[in-house]
C-alpha cells in the first residue's frame, strides 16, 4: 500500500518499486502481486485504471485504502520494534554454511505469508 499511497502505477512498477525499497531483499512474483493487487482492488483499497493501453492497468490508492494503510503502518512499526528486541537479545548467529539458502527460503515465505494477512485484513476494515 505504501508503493501507491501518493502515486499511480502499473504492476511492474509496484514489484520494482518493493524491490528496489527492501534493497533486492524481496522478489515479488507476478504472480502473488496480481492475486494481492486483486484482493485489495476487490476490497475497495486500490481502483485500477487505464493505462494508454487495451493489456496494461495501472492501481491508485483509495482514500480507504489511505486509512487503512496508516492503521497498517502503526502495526508494522510495532511488529518491526519487537522484533528488533528479540534480534538484539539473541545470541550471535552461527556460521550457517549450506543451509543458509534454506533458512533465507523460510523466510521468504514467512513474508509472504504476513503480506497476505496484511492484504485480507482489509477485507474487514471499514
Amino acid at each position: 500500500m505504501s508503493v501507491l499511497h501518493d502515486k499511480t502505477l502499473v504492476a511492474e512498477e509496484i514489484a520494482d518499486t518493493i524491490e528496489r525499497r527492501s534493497a533486492e531483499a524481496l522478489n515479488v512474483s507476478p504472480g502473488h502481486l496480481h492475486q494481492a493487487l486483486q484482493r485489495l482492488s476487490e476490497n475497495g483499497c486500490i481502483r485500477e485504471r487505464d493505462f494508454h493501453s487495451e493489456t496494461r492497468v495501472a492501481y491508485q490508492c483509495t482514500p480507504k485504502g489511505r486509512r487503512i494503510w496508516e492503521v497498517e503502518q502503526m502495526a508494522w512499526a510495532k511488529l518491526y520494534g519487537a522484533v528488533t528486541q528479540v534480534v538484539k537479545k539473541a545470541s550471535p548467529m552461527p556460521n550457517l554454511g549450506k543451509s543458509r539458502g534454506r533458512r533465507a527460503g523460510r523466510i521468504r515465505i514467512t513474508l509472504v505469508h504476513q503480506c497476505r494477512f496484511v492484504a485480507s485484513s482489509f477485507a474487514s476494515t471499514p
